[in-house]
């Protein structure tokens, strides 16, 4: 490790050693994105000291902290600029001096300080909306080994001390912390360079560090989102095409370091696309964007499937409107004391946009309903009804998810003079098929699984009509609730894959509004406007397991949706001959900022 090179290169191994990974983001709306760690993270440190380069990769192109901050709309300017990337080169846990000890990396600001100086700056409380990083270890490791007889203790005790930052950071507010495991400096260049016996050593020590953080991680409590990118850099050594590298052998850069790299250094024109490592630990340009990709699917994965308890509660509003309709349609048509079956379908468009972390999604709902009812007495009507709907929502991400849904319904319309009462409960089962889609460095690894979920509801609807010769119009009230449950499951890619708990999602929703019909004879056309409101404002998560690394569950949340619409349905019923009536109509959900929703209905009743 004489040359500067080496010496860059072993005391930076950590920031750049782990050079891959993974997806593109969706979670939730971040104040801002501070990074701790070392060059793998450091967005441009010793520039000034190096104009020309200046950050561990390809320059110019961006380390993957600058990458998940732009994605959020956020930026990662070194922090001796005056921004949020505290990360060094060289940077240790908590010792100095740091890795190599010359400059300019002997004097890298450790960890532990990085930690102390950003909870200085705001009043000893880190940001709780904020998205942080901690990344580091790799330059402890290159110090433990040039002392073999005490490199044991060496790691434990940066292990220990990553842990305990990690603790601090979260016991002053931080929420959303990512802890990348170290990569396998054994597999990179200078690690390979090094010798078979003493690359398998160098993996034995990453590989135990690993171990140490997330055990101690897990006995401490302490909930992080880990990204493993140990098991990532080792798919992507052993699977470069798979990844986008034609070179995960070779350096990029011609130049000592990494640091002092520019496009007019590189090997091959594409080099910084095409290799994996800039030099013997640092990742390349694209190199990082697969770092970015793997962290942004980790962030965006739960929203994801957040929307599986979502979009079954416009498909279930849609079935209580429509059994709704019918029974009104239904109790103008039956004679007292007749009977009747009816067979109604609809369709219609879906369409949720991206927030933060959660994926848009956009899908045609479609169901199915066949009910029979009956008139007992002048003012009553009584039925049951089954129900069979379907949504495929395409996510905006990539990937998409289909959702099955089988109803049961039980419905009764009560009127006396003006005075009415209509309600509909409901109970059904859902099946889900969910593919993700995911993108490391413009590669496809797409994962999904399978699950199922019951929808129990409600729907209430009181109001009074005026009469005036055909016309009927007046004042409403409804309330509707639902309960969502989706079961845990995990999807099949053990590494670009999660396991999730199971999902509940509830929804008190109250409106007031108006309605009119006409009774032309043969045509009763009617329309209905409604304020709706969901009453509960309560903040809901997904718990998540890494597939890969052992350690505690997380909990991320899940955007919110609207909490205010108006609704507007707008139909007719027709007779169409003796005992045989016809209904149509469209609704829609209007002036929400997140959600659009509208369909349309058509069916035919038979009274026997």
């Amino acid at each position: 490790m004489g040359s500067f090179r080496n010496r860059v290169v072993a005391g930076s191994a950590v920031a750049a050693v782990l050079a891959f990974a993974a997806t593109s983001a969706s979670a939730g709306d971040y104040s801002s994105t501070i990074f701790f760690g070392d060059s793998l993270t450091d967005s441009g440190t010793f520039r000034s000291v190096v104009p020309t380069g200046g950050k561990f990769t390809t320059n110019p192109g961006p380390v993957w902290a600058e990458n998940v901050a732009s994605a959020y709309g956020k930026s990662a300017t070194p922090a001796v600029s005056g921004g949020t990337d505290y990360a060094v080169g060289g940077a240790r846990v908590s010792q100095l001096p740091g890795v190599p000890a010359t400059a300019p990396t002997a004097t890298a600001t450790p960890v532990r300080t990085q930690i102390t100086n950003y909870l200085a700056s705001t009043g000893g409380r880190a940001d709780p909306n904020a998205l942080y990083s901690v990344w580091g270890g790799a330059n402890d490791i290159f110090a433990a080994l040039a002392s073999p007889s005490t490199a044991q203790a060496a790691i434990t005790q940066a292990a220990t001390d990553l842990v305990g930052e990690v603790a601090r950071l979260r016991a002053a507010g931080a929420k959303t912390i990512l802890v990348p495991t170290l990569p396998d400096i054994g597999l990179t260049p200078f690690g390979q360079a090094q010798g078979a016996t003493a690359a398998a050593q160098i993996t034995q020590l990453v590989s135990g560090y690993n171990q140490l953080v997330t055990l101690g991680l897990g006995n401490a409590g302490v909930s992080v989102i880990p990204i493993d990118t140990y098991s990532l850099l080792r798919d992507a050594v052993a699977n470069p095409a798979s990844y986008g590298f034609s070179n995960v052998t070779g350096t990029a850069c011609t130049t000592s370091s990494s640091l002092l790299c520019t496009s007019s250094t590189l090997a091959t024109s594409t080099a910084a696309q095409s290799y994996l490592f800039a030099d013997g630990v640092h990742p390349t340009t694209a190199g990082h964007r697969a770092i970015s990709d793997f962290v942004l699917n980790a962030l965006s994965a739960p929203g994801n499937v957040a929307r599986l308890a979502e979009s079954p509660l416009h498909t279930r509003d849609r079935v209580m409107t429509l059994v709704q309709a019918q029974a009104a349609a239904n109790l103008w048509t039956r004679k007292t004391g007749e009977s009747g079956a009816w067979i109604v379908g609809g369709g219609g468009r879906l369409t949720f946009d991206r927030q933060g972390d959660q994926a848009g999604a956009r899908g045609t709902p479609l169901n199915l309903s066949v009910g029979v009812d009956k008139r007992f007495t002048d003012n009553l009507l009584v039925g049951v009804a089954g129900t069979i709907s379907h949504y495929r929502g395409a996510f905006s991400t990539g990937g998409d998810y289909k959702q099955r849904e089988y109803v049961a319904s039980a419905y009764g319309l009560y009127r006396v003079d003006g005075l009415y009462v209509s309600g509909v409960g409901s109970f059904g089962f859902a099946n889900f098929d969910l593919r993700r889609g995911v993108t490391i460095n413009g590669t496809d690894h797409s994962t999904g699984g399978s699950t199922e979920g019951i929808n129990a509801s409600f729907a209430l609807e009181t109001g009074y009509e005026f009469s005036a010769g055909g016309l009927t119009h007046g004042p409403l009230l409804g309330l509707r609730y639902q309960h969502v449950s989706v079961e845990g499951f995990s999807e099949d890619s053990s590494l670009f894959g999660f396991t999730y708990r199971e999902q509940r999602r509830n929804a008190l929703v109250g409106s007031v509004g108006y309605q009119v019909a006409y009774d032309a004879g043969s045509v009763r056309p009617f329309a209905k406007v409604t304020l709706s409101r969901e009453f509960s404002s309560a903040e809901r998560s997904i718990t998540v397991e890494s597939r890969s690394v052992s350690t505690l569950p997380y909990s991320m949340t899940v955007a919110k949706g609207d909490r205010g619409w108006l609704n507007a349905t707008a139909g007719a019923t027709v007779r169409l001959a003796d005992a045989v009536t016809g209904t149509l109509g469209i609704d829609a959900r209007l002036a929400q900022q997140r959600t659009r929703d509208f369909g349309a209905y058509a069916g035919v009743s038979v009274g026997f």
